[in-house]
């Protein structure tokens, strides 16, 4: 299996990306200063941007990308595409009330944006989880590991980024552990589900 490389960049890029803003919006839930927190959620945008435009590289006919929302009741990519695009106004709305310093709108919008960054985080998982010609993606493994891979990475880049407040918090340091932990045991977990033969295709097998 040797995936685009467009498909690997979009999937890191992005799946860090939503990860921070899930970290960077609990931060700011839980009191953290405002500094740690906008330069977090201005490196998750990148992150983002970054990914969509990698995105764009392995559509067949860019141009047609707009269809990607048509079918929201059937199609996960659908589903990504719509939560991505209301993600947008969401942490717009975040990043204002943080800075007008609107407490209550912030909360709101805050938990908004935990909540629609982890719908594009399963609805991501779910489109290469249901690829069935792809056996190392169509399977639980996938469902489960996107998430908590964007998760980790979003972790570990919030205490990189979030200041030496945030870094040295005992609570941070140790969901980022955990999470790092999870991470390690599901893709050995992964890895030695696909190790045998007899569950590859006989092209990868070989």
């Amino acid at each position: 299996m040797k995936p685009a490389l467009s498909v690997i960049v979009f999937t890191v890029l992005s799946g860090a990306g939503l990860g921070l803003l899930v970290c960077a919006a609990l931060a700011r839930l839980a009191g953290e200063a405002a500094g740690g927190v906008w330069r977090a959620a201005l490196l998750a945008c990148v992150l983002l941007g970054a990914g969509l435009v990698s995105s764009s590289l392995h559509l067949a006919n860019p141009r047609n990308a707009w269809r990607a929302f048509a079918r929201f009741a059937t199609s996960w990519l659908s589903r990504e595409a719509v939560f991505a695009v209301l993600l947008v106004p969401l942490v717009a709305l975040w990043l204002l009330s943080m800075a007008r310093e609107a407490r209550a709108l912030e909360a709101v919008a805050a938990a908004a944006t935990i909540a629609c960054a982890l719908l594009v985080l399963v609805c991501t998982a779910m489109i290469y989880a249901c690829l069935k010609t792809v056996p190392q993606w169509n399977s639980w493994h996938t469902v489960r590991g996107y998430p908590l891979y964007g998760l980790m990475s979003g972790a570990v880049l919030w205490l990189a980024v979030a200041g030496p407040e945030a870094a040295s918090s005992s609570a941070w340091r140790t969901g980022a552990v955990v999470l790092l932990a999870a991470g390690l045991v599901l893709k050995l977990a992964t890895w030695l589900r696909f190790a045998r033969p007899s569950d590859l295709p006989v092209h990868t097998a070989l």
